[in-house]
């Protein structure tokens, strides 16, 4: 009985080491790479970054099918227990950019990436305010994503 009440304790401890150390970083790069992805593809999908925010969100769950994933994340309120903690203004700005996506995991506009530089701007300012004043955002996030 001892062992098991130690066992639950390092697993709860371990959870909370790791969603400290899921930084919003993470955010800079996902946007990042969507607005790479927006002006490299002319019609990119965006099942991998879907993915790539569903495990940052749900770093437990072993999903594999995207496409049971992008339903997940268009019904949840992407409010996370175990993975990265994100704020009102980011919620909002992530379900703005998976309801901008149609059943293919496409943009229904391709002028949303629009939407998702001013998301990115906005988050680089809050994050990093001395950085981005410096640096645009865009190339701040290039620069994080290369580097880590």
């Amino acid at each position: 009985m001892e062992n098991e009440k130690i066992i639950e304790w390092n697993v709860k401890q371990s959870k909370k080491e790791i969603r400290k150390n899921i930084l919003k970083d993470n955010l800079i790069i996902f946007f990042t790479r969507i607005l790479e992805d927006s002006k490299r593809y002319r019609n990119p999908n965006f099942y991998g970054r879907l993915k790539e925010i569903y495990i940052l969100l749900y770093p437990y769950s072993n999903k594999e099918d995207t496409k049971i994933i992008f339903q997940e994340l268009k019904n949840s309120d992407l409010i996370s227990k175990e993975g990265l903690t994100l704020d009102s203004e980011e919620i909002a700005s992530l379900s703005k950019f998976i309801n901008s996506l149609n059943k293919d995991c496409k943009l229904k506009n391709n002028k949303n990436y629009l939407i998702f530089e001013a998301t990115l701007e906005e988050i680089v300012k809050k994050y990093l305010p001395n950085s981005q004043k410096i640096i645009e955002s865009y190339i701040l996030g290039k620069l994080i994503s290369s580097v880590g």
